[in-house]
């Protein structure tokens, strides 16, 4: 059975829908790219005494990202330490990759 439903590209032009697109994916890419460098400032301001699921204290919080930040880091340092940065930068590669609208690219083992 059919959909009464309108297409979204049978209203509007190839051209406007291809631009929007790509607005989309320019959108997505710098999402990821501000992800990555909030892992990445939450990872260089990481404090072993900040309070974490391991550490309970009521002091201060050093982390540029405060709590969320520091639970985040010690997750991360306790699971993989300083390689910790491997995790976040393909995020980061591929976010400007999308951002500069270049297609993935298949690595063939």
């Amino acid at each position: 059975m059919a959909s009464s439903a309108p297409r979204v590209h049978s209203l509007m032009s190839d051209g406007l829908a291809g631009a929007l697109h790509r607005r989309m994916a320019e959108l997505c890419g710098l999402s990821l790219i501000v992800v990555a460098a909030a892992a990445i400032a939450a990872l260089a301001s990481w404090s072993a005494l900040d309070p974490s699921f391991n550490f309970a204290t009521d002091g201060p919080t050093r982390n540029l990202l405060g709590r969320p930040g520091a639970v985040f880091a010690d997750f991360l340092m306790q699971l993989a330490g300083l390689a910790a940065v491997v995790f976040v930068l393909p995020l980061a590669v591929w976010g400007w990759r999308l951002f500069t609208h270049r297609p993935p690219v298949r690595i063939k083992i």
